[in-house]
């Protein structure tokens, strides 16, 4: 493979991400309900490696949200769009398809909420064509000011995880740190979630 046509594959898939950043951030441009989280993981033993992630949620109506999701890893990544259902007050279902532009591969993402009271659980599951599956899960009990409980990542690892809110606000900060026993890694999590009303506010 010549270098120039190395050169053109990497403008395509940087342009895909662009596009999928492009919409991203046009779904938190819509007027109404939306909300929006952001995430980055950095490995603490292994070398400086960090993963940005955007995930941006739309309500269209009170069953019916638009989301999409940009993640950026070594200046490069992927993205998705898609759905979510609320099928009951405590159960929320979503499906988003895209493409991971270091993978060069088609990918699903489904998941699902359930909150009872003042706890919740939640799992997500990454499919990148055949090539790669990510899960993640997390258990958590929702204080009015506190959040705290435990996350699971494959490839991430398994820790603890701690919200806080920002006072007079929505807004929540939290951190989770990670530790993966195979690769004998672990890492932090820094995160930022602004939920409706406070984007979409004119």
């Amino acid at each position: 493979m010549t270098q120039k046509t190395t050169n053109n594959q990497l403008v395509i898939k940087q342009a895909i991400l662009l596009l999928f950043q492009i919409c991203f951030l046009s779904s938190l441009s819509l007027s109404g309900q939306n909300s929006w989280k952001f995430e980055n993981y950095g490995y603490l033993n292994s070398g400086l490696r960090q993963s940005f992630t955007l995930n941006g949620r739309h309500a269209m109506s009170e069953k019916f949200g638009f989301n999409s999701y940009v993640t950026v890893k070594d200046r490069m990544g992927g993205g998705a769009l898609g759905f979510d259902y609320t099928a009951t007050p405590w159960l929320n279902l979503g499906l988003l398809g895209g493409y991971d532009i270091q993978l060069s591969s088609v990918s699903l993402i489904s998941f699902l909420g359930i909150k009872r009271e003042k706890i919740s659980f939640t799992a997500a599951y990454l499919r990148i064509g055949e090539v790669l599956d990510l899960f993640e899960l997390a258990l958590m009990y929702n204080g009015r000011y506190v959040k705290a409980g435990a996350i699971a990542r494959n490839y991430f690892g398994v820790g603890p995880r701690i919200d806080l809110r920002i006072p007079k606000t929505d807004f929540w900060l939290w951190t989770a740190g990670l530790y993966e026993w195979k690769t004998e890694s672990y890492g932090l999590m820094l995160g930022l979630v602004i939920p409706y009303p406070e984007v979409g506010k004119k």
